[in-house]
């Protein structure tokens, strides 16, 4: 076994703590993807981890994170053979075959293999910040690594459905309630937690702790073997294939965009594309969310917001050029209300964002056009307020140039912030801003 602070490789870090063995995913620049080095790091850990009692403690070395999933650049071309394989399954077989208690210290997002990372410990903790969800079923594939028995088995077929059919999002307070986390803490506390609840149980027999874990064990479903076959099925497919490959290539024109932007240069040839208007708006895609990750700047919009089906007045939505090419998003509703400021039922409140390559090259107006156009066509007869940073010259401006009107001032959370209001039937500003 590992001794106190070393790394198991530049993947995986571990350390003991007593009775519990702390084992780190560390990945941070993936957030934490699976992809088989990492498997094969945590699978190493796990055969040294049985030869001497410990519980483990299974956290993210990186704040604010847990694991994304499996490595898409790799599951893009793992093919029927692969799937069979059951890599990232049987992983997680091993690690629920652990001979003691295993935790699961979630501080962020947990989604598709990573929920079922967290689902395959014995217990889970989490931070406020923490997420779980399940979106392979956008990726043209199924959650085959557990969580088509484990989910229902923790929390309940209807959550399980819901997660899987649907992609809802469950927030920490939700899978609290749920029962798919056993506590919550605060960030600064959650590992300090995990340990102490690690220690509480390291007090227990060490063999009754190996046995009851048996025998819980035995109530396991013999569905995993479907599984496997099924994903295999799914993992030849064009469907498949086409999903992950558009993001894959949407991912890689994005850091070649960053980089010339990041070198200074303009758009043509060797930076990035100009959009082809109009813009318009759409709902959300889960391959929309995983772009927003490999963003520098996302704003408040996460992974999350994409497998949500807000109102059509609430929640956030993409838009797009006449390519069908990502270029920000529009939020509407309390998804843009700054927090406190008051709900007024004859409001609609409306935020923008823009991809960060573009911003400062003459697209906001645009993108705010169709935002705004949008925004009008689900108001009924409620006005329009965006709700402005007093040092946010930009959105002042942009607000001005979309033809909203300033109708006071108002300091919230110590922050002083101009309100814009505009009436459904104001036109637009067909000046493009430069």
């Amino acid at each position: 076994m590992t001794t106190p602070g070393t790394q198991a490789g530049p993947l995986v870090r571990t350390e003991r703590r007593g009775s519990v063995l702390l084992v780190g995913l560390a990945r941070p620049a993936k957030h934490n993807a699976l992809d088989e080095a990492m498997v094969g790091q945590l699978d190493g850990v796990l055969a040294a981890a049985g030869q001497e009692a410990c519980i483990l403690v299974l956290y993210s070395s990186t704040p604010g994170m847990f694991a994304a999933g499996a490595d898409i650049a790799e599951l893009v071309d793992r093919d029927a053979d692969a799937a069979l394989r059951g890599i990232n399954s049987g992983l997680f077989d091993r690690l629920e075959a652990h001979p003691w208690p295993t935790i699961a210290a979630i501080d962020g997002p947990a989604y598709g293999g990573g929920c079922e990372l967290a689902l395959a410990c014995d217990l889970r903790v989490a931070s406020p910040a923490a997420r779980f969800a399940q979106p392979e079923l956008g990726l043209g594939i199924l959650a085959g690594a557990g969580a088509n028995w484990r989910l229902p088995q923790t929390a309940g077929l209807s959550v399980a459905r819901r997660m899987l059919y649907a992609g809802e999002v469950l927030d920490a307070d939700a899978a609290l309630h749920a029962g798919l986390v056993d506590a919550v803490h605060p960030r600064d506390s959650l590992l300090d937690e995990a340990v102490a609840l690690g220690e509480r149980i390291a007090h227990r027999s060490w063999r009754a702790l190996e046995l009851t874990k048996l025998a819980l064990r035995a109530h396991r479903p013999a569905t995993t073997g479907f599984d496997l076959v099924a994903q295999a099925v799914l993992f030849e497919s064009d469907d498949k294939r086409e999903r992950m490959s558009r993001f894959l290539d949407e991912r890689a024109r994005r850091r070649r965009e960053r980089s010339a932007d990041e070198d200074g240069a303009s758009a043509g040839p060797a930076g990035a594309p100009d959009p082809v208007p109009p813009f318009r708006i759409r709902e959300l895609t889960v391959e929309d969310g995983m772009d927003l990750a490999g963003w520098s700047r996302p704003g408040a919009w996460g992974i999350e917001d994409a497998l949500e089906r807000p109102a059509p007045d609430e929640g956030y939505r993409a838009v797009v050029d006449s390519e069908g090419h990502l270029l920000g998003y529009c939020c509407l509703g309390a998804a843009a209300r700054v927090p406190g400021v008051p709900r007024d039922s004859s409001v609609v409140d409306v935020a923008v964002g823009i991809r960060p390559e573009l911003a400062g090259r003459g697209w906001s107006t645009e993108l705010g056009r169709a935002a705004v156009e949008y925004a009008a066509s689900v108001a009924a007869d409620r006005r329009l307020r965006s709700t402005v940073p007093e040092w946010n010259t930009a959105g002042r401006r942009a607000a001005e140039l979309a033809g909203f009107s300033l109708v006071g001032a108002r300091t919230y959370a110590d922050q002083l912030y101009e309100v814009f209001e505009q009436p459904t039937s104001a036109v637009f500003s067909r000046g493009k801003d430069e």
